[in-house]
């Protein structure tokens, strides 16, 4: 499932959330629990708008996606305006994507259910596991509540759930676990990711490194038992080992992500103005002119951060297929635009080696693309 496909509008709702969660790169691994350093930020929704004009003006896709640095669903009325905006442009052609913690109340869940197609739940394990790596900023669990809204959600007939599990050192080898939980509850795609650079890795918010061969080992056992179970297990590492690619993801086509702040970024991890991610930064909007401005040389940056152009990575067997990796994280790490990330392409290659049968499988449009 080439991440590529994923054209999609995706909007940066607000700053905060209603979780601590240990590892989060955000909020400091739950040391400043659900409080952004810079204040409660929410996106204005006449940028929201002018977002939505001019993505369904230069793209075909009538995909909007709500991700939040903190929680989206704590902005419901603005989720809503943006939501029956796009729905007015697209009709019935809108797709609603939305990215989210699962802890709401029935009000959000009631609302979801109804007009959300896609809700990826970051649920992290069996309730243990779930409650000690993202409890609330009170310290209480949040397993109890999320579980009440999947059960809610899923007797909708519009509203898909996945799960897109972060692990660490206490849930790796939790995702069996994990795997019978989603059959018990009738989901059927779930994408996982290794805690990755951005988030603190001080052991003292009880987030210890985790072996990356160990991750591996236990995902490929985890991935073969959803497969017999009918689910689909995939990950942050393999999403594009079924396809050639020229790109990693859709940060590089580039796809537009509001920010909170007024900013175009293409990347998750290019949070706001501020981020060390300024080469992912390709718009700013002018709220007095009610206007966009894009940076053509930007978006050509942007651009050319494809197999061609990745020195580190000529000669790789699996170049086609990983495509330099994450492209926030492998900046990040590097500090070369080009560069790699050494953890994730040691992963990769691993993983590429150890599931030869994925690679050139062929992509199947029935598997929800990865989050």
């Amino acid at each position: 499932m080439g991440h590529c496909r994923k054209n999609v509008i995706s909007f940066f709702i607000n700053n905060y959330c209603n979780l601590a969660c240990r590892y989060c790169y955000v909020f400091g691994g739950g040391s400043r629990p659900g409080v952004n350093p810079f204040g409660k930020k929410v996106i204005d929704i006449n940028f929201a708008k002018k977002g939505i004009d001019d993505f369904f003006e230069q793209h075909d896709s009538r995909k909007i996606r709500f991700f939040g640095v903190g929680e989206p669903t704590l902005e419901l009325e603005v989720m809503k305006k943006i939501k029956n905006y796009a729905y007015k442009k697209a009709g019935k052609e809108l797709y609603v994507e939305l990215q989210s913690s699962g802890f709401f109340n029935q009000k959000v869940a009631k609302w979801v259910s109804k007009n959300v197609d896609m809700l990826w739940i970051s649920l992290d394990g069996p309730q243990e596991i779930q409650d000690y790596y993202r409890p609330t900023p009170e310290g209480k669990p949040s397993f109890k509540t999320i579980d009440r809204n999947i059960k809610s959600i899923d007797k909708s007939k519009k509203t898909t759930i996945g799960f897109r599990p972060t692990l660490a050192s206490k849930s790796v080898d939790t995702q069996k676990e994990l795997v019978d939980y989603a059959e018990k509850r009738g989901i059927k795609t779930m994408y996982c990711m290794l805690c990755s650079s951005f988030t603190n890795k001080d052991s003292s918010n009880g987030v210890e490194k985790t072996d990356i061969f160990h991750f591996a080992d236990k995902f490929i056992e985890a991935r073969e038992y959803a497969e017999k179970k009918g689910i689909f297990y995939g990950s942050h590492y393999t999403f594009n080992f079924d396809e050639k690619v020229k790109v990693a993801c859709r940060s590089l086509l580039p796809m537009p992500q509001l920010t909170y702040d007024g900013y175009v970024s293409s990347c998750d991890l290019a949070i706001d103005g501020k981020t060390p991610l300024q080469d992912l930064i390709y718009g700013i909007y002018n709220k007095k002119e009610n206007k966009i401005t894009y940076f053509p040389e930007k978006i050509k940056k942007i651009r050319s951060r494809s197999i061609h152009n990745l020195v580190d990575c000529q000669g790789c067997s699996i170049l086609e297929h990983c495509a330099g990796g994450c492209a926030g994280t492998a900046i990040y790490e590097s500090k070369n635009f080009y560069g790699k990330d050494n953890e994730s392409c040691t992963l990769t290659k691993y993983l590429a080696k150890k599931l030869p049968f994925l690679i050139n499988k062929g992509y199947n449009k029935s598997i929800p693309l990865y989050p």
